[in-house]
């Protein structure tokens, strides 16, 4: 079915559609993310069992 992959494609069309620049992505695999945006410094954060914590 393919849907995380879909979603993917989805999200960036959407992203691009609306003029916003994809800068970064950590997408694919097969765990999942809980992911976390700090509006005031603009820090994304990433987090994974598998992967650990990755900042952006």
């Amino acid at each position: 079915m393919r849907i995380g992959p879909r979603n993917v494609e989805s999200c960036k069309a959407g992203l691009a559609q609306m003029g916003i620049p994809l800068v970064a992505e950590d997408t694919g695999g097969n765990y999942g993310r809980t992911v976390e945006l700090d509006c005031a410094t603009g820090t994304f954060t990433i987090r994974s069992v598998q992967k650990g914590i990755k900042e952006l």
